[in-house]
């Protein structure tokens, strides 16, 4: 008699690191594509995803949000801004997104 188990993929929202991982994922891109993006090094972005947690935070904060468009208060602690916009990403939102303070990432982490 054989079983199948579906196990359900979930990351909690706790740590900056979770958050970095959930949001490249959503975007569907490698550690290298994102840091690459923002103009990080990829290995530190693999050491923020496996939990440290970057000296300054509030900056990189920024520069990833200001590359992604996506919510700074979502990235840095893990709550929404009253008005962030639930994504996922849309093209156009790269040049002048039209989200208040950017866009919270929506996931499907299955695929």
């Amino acid at each position: 008699m054989s079983t199948s188990t579906t196990i359900a993929t979930w990351v909690p929202e706790l740590t900056f690191g979770s958050r970095l991982f959930l949001l490249r994922r959503s975007l569907h891109k490698s550690v290298k594509e994102a840091a690459a993006d923002t103009g990080l090094h990829y290995a530190t972005w693999s050491t923020w995803e496996n939990g440290r947690t970057p000296s300054n935070l509030a900056q990189v904060v920024s520069t990833i949000a200001d590359t992604y468009g996506v919510d700074r208060n979502w990235l840095m602690w893990g709550q929404p801004s009253p008005d962030a916009h639930e994504g996922p990403l849309q093209p156009t939102d790269y040049n002048g997104w039209p989200f208040g303070m950017g866009w919270v990432p929506s996931f499907d982490l299955a695929a």
